[in-house]
């Protein structure tokens, strides 16, 4: 792993740890006076080497690094909106552009490794950085990838991550506060984007890129009543003749005050798009200063279970990677995925009525 400076960004509205004195304006952007390396001065609890966080994030999904066990899947159930499209505001953020729901009950997951039944709250994204064709703004080829996390030691284009809630907690504010270990879900997603434009159009992707087209600064916006498929990324997933797993871990928000209350669901297998549907959000900025605006790339944390030398940092961490039994297909879904299923509410309501 070749050392560098990178940015990192989460949510912006998690709540940091009591000791975090790092505010927002002052680690969210490249250049800024506190960047990854330089989080634990300030912020104690995003200090990966003190043994009382042993639960950093993101990390490097690597068996060489990990205590990683192979387990076969276990379904993981989505129940998406029975209406349709979920309507919620995009906006940016910053740090990332962000779709958040309006109605944070329409969307819901269950089974696999959770527990209890989890609520979708957001949606937000990390990217890296990419050339420009000269004298324009629009991109041309990825020059640096930029996922939070890294599998066997390979950094992704970009990472996407849906946000849920264990609706035990009356709202996301709740549970956070909570601390509990298991107080979020994070459903993380890679992209590998083509530089050719080769492959198919996603439709969910689409809808980010043309938001993201009118919120090139943060005051612009928010664009609100966005319609938005939450599940839409099991499209590209897979069909019912493939089958593919996930990595699942406890960690924390990779934002400080980085609180350990996060069990990360990792997806092994990246979706591929195209340059073109991912040009607006390489557009965007974190500011509107003249005369040079600060675009916003390489908004990633670094793997917290490794140094820039890549060695492993403290003791290795318990991950079970869920994987397809030989010989087996494992689909119970209709739009992708060897583990998920997308269901309706009543077919969830009845499932959980047997005994």
């Amino acid at each position: 792993m070749k050392p560098f400076v990178a940015l990192s960004f989460f949510f912006v509205v998690a709540q940091a740890a009591d000791d975090c004195t790092i505010v927002k304006t002052e680690w969210m952007y490249q250049g800024a006076d506190n960047q990854n390396h330089k989080w634990p001065q300030n912020c104690p609890s995003c200090d990966a080497s003190l043994p009382e966080n042993d639960r950093q994030s993101p990390i490097d999904l690597n068996p060489l690094l990990t205590n990683m066990g192979s387990k076969p899947l276990p379904r993981l159930t989505f129940t998406p909106n029975p209406d349709g499209d979920t309507l919620g505001k995009f906006e940016n953020k910053v740090n990332t552009i962000q779709f958040t729901a309006n109605d944070v009950s329409q969307n819901n997951m269950c089974g696999g490794p959770l527990s209890g039944e989890y609520s979708f709250w957001q949606m937000h994204c990390h990217w890296g950085k990419t050339n420009y064709k000269p004298g324009t703004r629009e991109p041309t080829k990825m020059k640096q990838p930029g996922s939070e996390h890294w599998i066997n030691g390979k950094q992704y284009d970009a990472e996407c991550h849906w946000v849920h809630f264990n609706n035990k907690y009356d709202d996301v504010g709740a549970a956070i506060a909570s601390g509990d270990p298991d107080a979020l879900s994070v459903v993380g997603v890679m992209l590998e984007i083509d530089p050719a434009d080769g492959q198919d159009e996603v439709d969910w992707i689409g809808t980010v890129n043309d938001a993201a087209s009118a919120l090139v600064t943060p005051d612009d916006g928010p664009a609100e009543d966005v319609p938005f498929n939450v599940y839409g990324f099991l499209d590209q997933l897979g069909d019912q003749s493939q089958c593919f797993g996930y990595y699942n871990y406890l960690g924390g928000l990779t934002t400080p005050g980085c609180n350990q209350l996060v069990s990360f669901i990792i997806i092994d297998t990246p979706i591929r798009i195209n340059m073109a549907q991912w040009a607006n959000v390489f557009k965007m900025q974190a500011d509107d200063d003249s005369p040079v605006p600060q675009v916003m790339f390489n908004n990633f944390r670094l793997p917290q279970n490794v140094d820039s030398d890549g060695a492993l940092v403290n003791a290795k961490r318990d991950v079970t990677k869920y994987v397809c039994p030989p010989g087996k297909v494992m689909c119970h879904c209709q739009s992708g995925g060897a583990f998920m299923e997308l269901v309706s509410p009543d077919v969830v309501a009845s499932q959980m009525e047997l005994p």
